[in-house]
């Protein structure tokens, strides 16, 4: 198995899950900086041209939360409960609105914060955040909920 990866906050999630699981896999960092995301080899895995992207036998797949149920699937985690459609539904749902409100939300704080630090592309431009206060504040307010939920969202084992 073979996952590539940028140091970005998605592509960490997964390797955090590889190793959390136990299981074996190749890393291979992609030089985004060098193009690495635009060789032809490489997009012909992930036509997104983005990471994390994962390589298991004749299975691709990109996303990192497709990736993790993936993982979880192989190793018989409960992380992802595979006997349970009901709890099946609730991670995918807490997953989704992590991807489509949380993440996005969240992103300028990031983007600020860790990668301009992380590729050396100046310091944070705070007057950037002013606005996307308003986001995390709109959506903030579901987080406590979120942790209610654990139950389906993070293993006991």
């Amino acid at each position: 198995m073979r996952i590539y990866w940028i140091k970005a906050q998605a592509p960490r999630r997964v390797l955090a899950l590889v190793k959390h699981l136990g299981l074996e896999a190749e890393f291979v960092e992609v030089d985004m900086m060098a193009g690495g995301f635009k060789v032809p080899d490489y997009v012909a895995l992930n036509p997104n041209m983005k990471a994390p992207t994962l390589v298991d036998g004749d299975l691709v797949l990109w996303e990192a939360s497709a990736i993790m149920a993936h993982l979880c699937i192989k190793r018989g985690s409960d992380m992802w409960p595979a006997s349970n459609p009901a709890e099946q539904v609730e991670v995918l749902r807490w997953l989704s609105w992590n991807d489509c409100h949380w993440s996005p939300a969240v992103a300028p704080f990031y983007f600020e914060h860790i990668v301009r630090a992380t590729f050396e592309i100046g310091k944070p431009n705070c007057d950037q955040l002013k606005p996307a206060k308003n986001n995390v504040t709109a959506n903030g307010f579901m987080v406590p909920y979120l942790f209610v939920r654990l139950r389906y969202t993070a293993s006991t084992n």
